[in-house]
């Protein structure tokens, strides 16, 4: 990247020196146009240099005063040195179409306007270049910041997770059951799945709609009596979404469902992905008014993923919840990549 910025600045002074000799061959042979203009163009070069070294050291220190010393004595050796120069080569033809006749004042007046010009395009476009990398860092920085905050928020879900579904195998434990064995390994395949395959910026949806089914199996053998679950799926599922966003969803059905009271208990589960590349998906379970866990409905859960999606989406996503009589139902819109 550095080499191609060089040689395009090469290109550019080369175009100038091109450009300044044409224009002086008018009034000088062309061999002294062209090494006329070399000593020109040279001059001009050491004062666009100068004056981006001199920003990048003093004017945006904000040492003002001193930038302006520099550039002033930068500029009027740049003039004497032009000066100089623009005298070797004197021409009838170019006296005739300046102010005054004097060599040594037509001389010095072009070089200076030219160079104050060279030196406030050099100011203009060093200002504006380091404007736009402050700006480029600035949202590098937020996005890395975002970043660990999404990584961050992802890892709380591995001890609320492993927290709730170990207090159901060790109850299951207890009692001796033989679901137990078949109970842990799933969950171990679960935590692999939260622990390293959710690193990734983004997950396979059909890969998400398969832990979440393991997810709901694993739930449904812990259960004395099986309540049915239902999970519906529409749409195309090959695209990738914000990987572990609909697990905490799942469990938290169960976490704060009826199942264990209520034989007419209700879960279920749906998700769409519509044509515009929208993911909706709504998760419904009953519960009992009057039994509210500690924590309340929604539970750490819901909190995080709303986190979340204002990190990943800002207002092109959403989490809403509701409590319909005996039912809290939660919905989900988020975008999805291809």
């Amino acid at each position: 990247m550095k080499h191609h910025t060089y040689y395009t600045a090469a290109a550019i002074w080369i175009v100038i020196w091109i450009i300044h000799a044409g224009v002086f061959s008018v009034f000088f042979p062309l061999t002294i146009s062209i090494v006329r203009s070399a000593a020109n163009v040279a001059g001009m070069m050491l004062v666009y240099y100068v004056a981006i070294f001199l920003v990048d050291r003093y004017l945006e220190q904000r040492r003002h005063l001193v930038f302006g010393i520099f550039i002033t004595l930068c500029i009027l050796m740049a003039v004497v040195f032009r000066t100089q120069i623009n005298l070797l080569f004197p021409s009838e033809n170019l006296r005739e179409i300046v102010i005054t006749g004097d060599d040594v004042n037509n001389a010095r007046f072009g070089a200076l306007i030219t160079s104050i010009g060279v030196a406030l395009m050099a100011v203009l476009l060093r200002t504006r270049q380091l404007r736009a990398i402050q700006e480029k860092r600035h949202w590098e920085l937020l996005s890395k910041e975002r970043e660990a905050q999404l990584r961050l928020l992802r890892s709380q879900i591995n001890p609320h997770f492993l927290f709730n579904n170990l207090n159901n195998i060790y109850s299951l434990a207890v009692a001796g059951s033989d679901k137990t064995a078949p109970m842990l390994l799933r969950l171990s395949q679960l935590l692999r799945y939260v622990t390293y395959e959710t690193r990734e910026a983004l997950s396979p949806l059909a890969s998400e709609i398969e832990h979440v089914q393991a997810y709901i199996e694993l739930l449904r053998m812990s259960m004395e009596e099986p309540v049915p679950v239902g999970l519906s799926v529409e749409g195309q599922t090959n695209c990738r979404v914000e990987p572990a966003i609909l697990l905490p969803i799942v469990e938290n059905c169960f976490k704060h469902g009826d199942y264990h009271s209520n034989p007419k208990a209700l879960i279920r589960f749906s998700l769409q992905v519509k044509a515009e590349g929208i993911l909706h998906f709504v998760a419904e379970n009953s519960f009992d008014p009057q039994h509210v866990q500690k924590d309340q409905i929604g539970g750490v859960g819901l909190e995080n993923i709303i986190k979340r999606l204002q990190l990943r989406f800002g207002e092109s996503a959403r989490l809403q919840t509701a409590t319909i009589r005996d039912i809290f139902r939660v919905e989900l819109e988020m975008p999805t990549s291809a």
